[in-house]
C-alpha cells in the first residue's frame, strides 16, 4: 500500500459517511448533488451497508474522546474542571470552585476573555512542546485542476524514496543565538529548495502531458484517415453509398469528419478571436420570459403549433407560452403554469426534462421525484408515470408518437405507452444511473450510463436487455443521439472524447449480446468532458439528403 492510499481510503470512507446521513435526513437533492461532485459516483464505497446514524455515532464518539483527551494529566489521572467544554474557542482547565488545581488553574472565575488569551499565550510560549521540521511545502494547486493526479502520484513517491525524518524538540534553551539563527537559516534554505524541487516536478509533469497529448493527436490523425480509406471501400463495396459515386462517397466522410480534420490543423497555428459585435442583439429584439422563481434548466418549441414554446426550471414548475407572432415586439400572449407539486420552489420536484410529443399535442416532463407527467398543450395534466425510484433525466417520444422512454438515476429504462400511460417494458440493464436515452425508430432505441456503456434494446425482445453493448468509453457516458437514417449512433462521456458506432441490430442474435468496444469514428479534441451531441438535419434519412451529415458536440 503507497503513502497515499490509506489518505484517500479515509477521505472516501468520509464522503461516504455524509452522503449516507444527507440522504437519511431526507435531503434527496442535496444527497445527489453531493454525491456527483465529490465522484462518489465512480466509488464502489456506496454500496457499503452503513448502519443509520452511523455519521452521528462517530462525531459523538470523536467528541467524547477530545473531551477526555482536555482532561488528563500527564501521569493519567482526572483533571478536574467546572469549565464548559466546546468546539468554537480553545478550552482551559478551571479547578472546582475556583481553586487553583497545580499549574492548570491559570485564571480567576471573574477574569475576562481578554486576559485569559494573554495567559494562554504566555503558557504556551514558555512550557516546552515538540517542534516538528516542515520537510516540503508544495505548491498550491486547485482540486479541480487537471494536474492534481499527476501531483499526487509524485508526492507519493517522493515519500517512498525519501528517508524518514526524526522530528527535533526545543529542549535545549541554552543555545547561543548564533545557533538559534543558523538553524533558522538552514530551516529556510531546506523550505526553499523542496518549493524549487516542487514546481520543477511541475514543470516536468506538464511537458510530459504536452509530449503524450502530441503523440495521441499523431495516432488519431493517422487512424482517421485509415478508417475513411476503409469506410469508402467498404460503402464502394457493399453499395450503402446511396447511389452516389466512390468520389461523392469520400466528400461526405471528409464533410463527416471535417471537425475532427479541422481541430487537427487548428492545433497546428493560433486560433483567431471571435468578435461578437456584429452579431450582437439590440433592445428590442428579444423578449423576456421571467415568470420562472428559479433557475430555467430547459425549454423546447413544439415542433407543429410553433408560437408555442415550453420551459422547465427548478422552482418545481414548467411553463407553456404562447407567443405573439414571429417578432419579439408582438410579446406573449399568455402562459400556462404547471405545477408539480403542492408547494412553490421544492427542490424534490425539479423538472429535470421535457419534450413535445410529434404531433404537437402533448407536452411530457420529468421531474426530480422519479414521476414523469404528460400534459395537453393547454395545460392540463392528461395522467402520471409513477414507476421510477429516483429523478427522472431523460424523457423521449418515438417517432410517431405512440411510445415515451425514460431514463432515470435508479439506473433503469422504461418504455410507456402514450395512450394510458402503463408500461409496456422496463429494463434493468445498467449497473449505474442512466443519464439519456434517444429513439432510432418506434421500437429501437439507445441509452447510456455512469457505467461508462451505451446499450441498444428492441422493444418487444425477451429477457429484456440489450442486444448490443458498446464499451469504448472509459467515463461517464452523458448523452447519446442517433443520426437522421438511423444507421449512425454517437455518444460523448467525461472522458472528453465523441464517438460514432454503427449498431446493427437486425444481425444481433437473441441469445446473446453483441459487444463492440471500437467505434466508427473517435473524435478526442476536447480537453474536459463533453455535455451534448447533435447531428445536423442533412444526409441520408434528412430533409436535406444532398447535404453532407456533421456532428457538433459541445461541454
Amino acid at each position: 500500500m503507497s503513502a497515499c492510499e490509506p489518505i484517500i481510503l479515509v477521505l472516501t470512507t468520509t464522503l461516504n459517511h455524509m452522503y449516507t446521513h444527507i440522504s437519511e435526513s431526507g435531503f434527496v437533492h442535496s444527497s445527489f448533488t453531493f454525491a456527483y461532485e465529490s465522484l462518489l459516483t465512480k466509488s464502489t464505497a456506496t454500496n457499503a451497508d452503513l448502519p443509520p446514524g452511523a455519521l452521528i455515532t462517530f462525531l459523538q464518539k470523536g467528541l467524547q474522546y477530545l473531551g477526555i483527551e482536555e482532561h488528563l494529566n500527564e501521569d493519567g489521572s482526572e483533571r478536574r474542571c467546572d469549565e464548559e467544554w466546546g468546539l468554537l474557542s480553545p478550552h482551559v482547565c478551571r479547578a472546582v470552585g475556583g481553586k487553583e488545581e497545580g499549574r492548570y488553574n491559570l485564571f480567576k472565575s471573574n477574569d475576562d476573555a481578554k486576559a485569559r488569551s494573554k495567559q494562554v499565550r504566555v503558557r504556551l510560549a514558555t512550557q516546552p512542546r515538540a517542534k516538528v521540521l516542515v520537510q516540503y511545502n508544495p505548491p498550491t494547486i486547485s482540486t479541480h485542476s487537471p494536474l492534481l493526479p499527476f501531483f499526487l502520484n509524485s508526492v507519493c513517491a517522493k515519500n517512498k524514496t525519501q528517508a524518514p525524518h526524526t522530528p527535533q524538540t526545543s529542549t535545549a534553551r541554552n543555545n547561543s543565538s548564533s545557533k538559534k539563527k543558523a538553524a533558522s537559516n538552514n530551516s529556510s534554505s531546506t523550505l526553499a529548495s523542496q518549493q524549487a524541487l516542487a514546481q520543477q516536478e511541475l514543470l516536468k509533469t506538464q511537458q510530459q502531458q504536452q509530449a503524450e497529448l502530441n503523440r495521441y493527436q499523431e495516432q488519431q490523425a493517422s487512424m482517421l484517415q485509415n478508417a475513411m480509406n476503409q469506410q469508402a471501400q467498404h460503402m464502394q463495396m457493399t453499395g450503402e453509398g446511396g447511389g452516389l459515386t466512390a468520389q461523392q462517397q469520400q466528400q461526405n466522410l471528409l464533410n463527416a469528419n471535417a471537425g475532427q480534420v479541422l481541430s487537427q490543423q487548428a492545433l497546428q497555428k493560433p486560433r483567431p478571436l471571435m468578435d461578437d459585435r456584429d452579431t450582437a442583439v439590440a433592445f428590442g429584439e428579444y423578449m423576456d420570459l421571467a415568470e420562472h422563481s428559479s433557475e430555467v434548466f430547459m425549454c423546447a418549441w413544439n415542433p407543429i403549433f410553433t408560437n408555442y414554446v415550453a420551459t422547465g426550471s427548478g422552482d418545481a414548475t414548467a411553463r407553456i407560452w404562447v407567443m405573439g407572432g414571429n417578432a419579439a415586439a408582438k410579446g406573449c400572449t399568455s402562459s400556462t403554469l404547471l405545477k408539480h407539486g403542492a408547494v412553490m420552489g421544492d427542490k424534490n420536484k425539479d423538472v429535470t426534462t421535457l419534450e413535445w410529443s410529434p404531433d404537437g399535442a402533448t407536452l411530457a416532463t420529468g421531474s426530480y421525484d422519479g414521476v414523469a407527467r404528460v400534459w395537453s398543450k393547454e395545460g392540463e395534466i392528461i395522467f402520471t408515470l409513477q414507476q421510477h425510484k429516483g429523478p427522472i433525466f431523460s424523457l423521449k417520444w418515438n417517432k410517431t408518437g405512440s411510445r415515451i422512454l425514460s431514463g432515470s438515476y435508479d439506473k433503469s429504462t422504461i418504455v410507456w405507452s402514450a395512450t394510458d400511460g402503463a408500461i409496456v417494458q422496463k429494463y434493468d440493464y445498467h449497473q449505474a444511473p442512466a443519464l439519456d436515452v434517444d429513439w432510432r425508430d418506434d421500437n429501437v432505441f439507445a441509452s447510456c450510463s455512469t457505467d461508462k456503456r451505451v446499450c441498444v434494446c428492441v422493444v418487444g425482445e425477451d429477457g429484456g436487455g440489450p442486444v448490443e453493448e458498446f464499451e469504448g468509453h472509459t467515463d461517464e457516458v452523458n448523452a447519446v443521439k442517433w443520426d437522421p437514417s438511423g444507421t449512425l449512433l454517437a455518444s460523448c462521456s467525461d472522458d472528453g472524447t465523441a464517438k460514432v458506432w454503427k449498431p446493427k441490430v437486425s444481425a444481433a442474435k437473441k441469445d446473446r449480446v453483441t459487444k463492440i468496444s471500437t467505434p466508427v469514428w473517435n473524435f478526442g479534441d476536447h480537453s474536459k468532458e463533453i455535455y451534448t451531441i447533435k447531428w445536423s438535419p442533412t444526409g441520408p434519412g434528412s430533409k436535406n439528403p444532398d447535404k453532407p451529415l456533421l456532428l457538433a458536440t459541445a461541454r
